[in-house]
C-alpha cells in the first residue's frame, strides 16, 4: 500500500482459502466492524462467527471445541500487563496452528511489539476498519504459506462443444 493511499483501500481483490474464524468482541463498535468484514464478498470462503465476550468468551468457547479453529480474533482492553496476562490464558487453550489477531484500544508501540513477539499475527487498533482486517488476514495467511497471494482464480470459456475448454481447464489446474 502506498503512503498516499487512504486507509482501508486495496490494490485488488483478495483470495482467501477456506477456513474457520471466531471473533470475540468487548464493544459493539468492534463487533459491527468485524461483522461487516466477515460479510464482505472477499471473505466468502471463510466460515465466521462474531460473538461478544472478549478473551473470557474466547477461552470458554475454545474449551468446549472438538476441532481447532484456524483464526481467532479477540478484542482486548486494559494495561499492557493485563492484556499480556489475558493473551497468555488464551494461549493455554489454543491449538498450535491457530492464528490469533488482537484488536486493542491502546495505540502503544511497546504493546504492539510485545503482542507480535508473543506470536499473534497482528494487533489492530480500534475502531476497526473492515478492509484493514481483511488485508491483515490475507497477509498473515500468505506469510504462513510462503506465497505472496493465497490463490489465483482463472476462467476458461468454450464457445461451442469440442473447442477444448475442458482440456485447457484441466491442464491449468495442474500449474
Amino acid at each position: 500500500m502506498g503512503a498516499l493511499e487512504p486507509k482501508g483501500t486495496f490494490r485488488g481483490p483478495v483470495l482467501l482459502p477456506r477456513l474457520t474464524l471466531a471473533a470475540f468482541c468487548r464493544t459493539q463498535q468492534v463487533m459491527e466492524g468485524l461483522r461487516e468484514a466477515c460479510a464482505h464478498p472477499w471473505m466468502q470462503p471463510v466460515r465466521s462467527e462474531v460473538a461478544s465476550g472478549g478473551i473470557d468468551g474466547a477461552i470458554q468457547s475454545l474449551q468446549g471445541l472438538v476441532s481447532a479453529l484456524d483464526v481467532i480474533v479477540v478484542e482486548v482492553e486494559g494495561t499492557q500487563a493485563t492484556v499480556m496476562a489475558d493473551l497468555e490464558r488464551l494461549a493455554q487453550v489454543c491449538s498450535g496452528r491457530t492464528r490469533v489477531f488482537v484488536i486493542g484500544h491502546s495505540n502503544d508501540v511497546k504493546l504492539y511489539q510485545r503482542v507480535i513477539r508473543e506470536g499473534a499475527c497482528d494487533y489492530l487498533l480500534a475502531p476497526l476498519v473492515p478492509l484493514d482486517f481483511i488485508e491483515s488476514l490475507a497477509h498473515a495467511l500468505a506469510e504462513s504459506t510462503g506465497s505472496e497471494t493465497p490463490g489465483v482464480a482463472a476462467l476458461v470459456l468454450g464457445a461451442r462443444g469440442g473447442a477444448g475448454a475442458t482440456t485447457v481447464a484441466c491442464n491449468l489446474a495442474f500449474l
